[in-house]
């Protein structure tokens, strides 16, 4: 200790020095707790909306699915029962399936028998000379696989159309084309009454969300609110792609700043004597 009383005006630059060294290793743990802070919110809020885009894709599948369960119907009584038990039989398959309102088939000449409620082939939904049901139509006999129209305004609401055709046994054909139409809000409804159904505190519950189809059309009408940071995850529908846009609420930067501050508000008489 001599050369401290030899050199004793160093204790003053010591102890400025170590306190000026631990005040800015507190303001750097502060910020690292509010990096952590915020990591870890963005990643509770992408499994959120992970296990939303999932279930939704997972209620549009089933639609679908069901218009398969309508073609394979199709290639087993088609020659054998009317069109009217063809339809009561495919009405009895998909009564359970909510947001697919209707089905329809669709024969290589252009012929349209309608199910019940359908609206395929009325005035502004013809094939023939409409191009927003036309082009996947055309599509979905191009690539043997299902095909989906862009959003839909129809007078009982917005609509998506599904294409999925009826291909022959040795692949070479299209015998037909079951369409269906479906409700995408309903079906968002039904993803959440099955999240529901299966846990008791939705997490969904902590975040805010809007559907979109293509081109960016809302589905759904809640606005975001802003300044909250948000995470797409798309939802495969058919040949396309709806957008699922996730908002989470901001970690409160508050109390960190608050921190911070009363640490530089310490600073300041060190500061002072230097």
């Amino acid at each position: 200790m001599a050369w401290l009383l030899k050199y004793h005006w160093a204790a003053p630059a010591i102890v400025l020095v170590l306190a000026v060294a631990l005040l800015v290793r507190l303001d750097d743990q502060q910020r690292g707790a509010l990096r952590n802070a915020q990591r870890e919110a963005a990643a509770e809020a992408e499994l959120r909306a992970s296990s939303l885009a999932d279930d939704i894709g997972n209620v549009v599948s089933s639609r679908i699915g069901a218009l398969s369960t309508v073609k394979i119907q199709f290639t087993q009584v088609r020659d054998s029962i009317s069109e009217a038990s063809f339809f009561a039989a495919v009405d009895s398959a998909t009564r359970d399936m909510s947001g697919l309102t209707a089905v329809s088939l669709v024969f290589p000449g252009g012929e349209i028998q309608s199910g019940n409620g359908a609206f395929l082939g009325r005035p502004g939904i013809d094939i023939a000379t409409e191009s927003s049901v036309r082009n996947p139509y055309a599509r979905a006999i191009a690539t043997m696989r299902p095909a989906a129209t862009a959003l839909l305004d129809l007078p009982v609401g917005r609509r998506v159309f599904l294409f999925d055709p009826v291909v022959s046994g040795d692949s070479s054909q299209v015998l037909a084309v079951a369409v269906g139409e479906v409700d995408p809000g309903a079906v968002l409804r039904a993803a959440i009454a099955a999240r529901s159904d299966r846990q008791q505190s939705d997490p969904v519950a902590s975040g805010l969300y809007v559907l979109y189809a293509p081109p960016g059309v809302p589905i759904t009408t809640v606005p975001l609110p802003r300044g909250w940071p948000t995470i797409d995850h798309p939802i495969r529908v058919a040949d396309i792609d709806w957008t699922l846009r996730f908002a989470y609420q901001p970690v409160d930067e508050r109390a960190f700043n608050a921190t911070r501050l009363a640490s530089l508000r310490l600073a300041r008489p060190i500061l002072r004597c230097m």
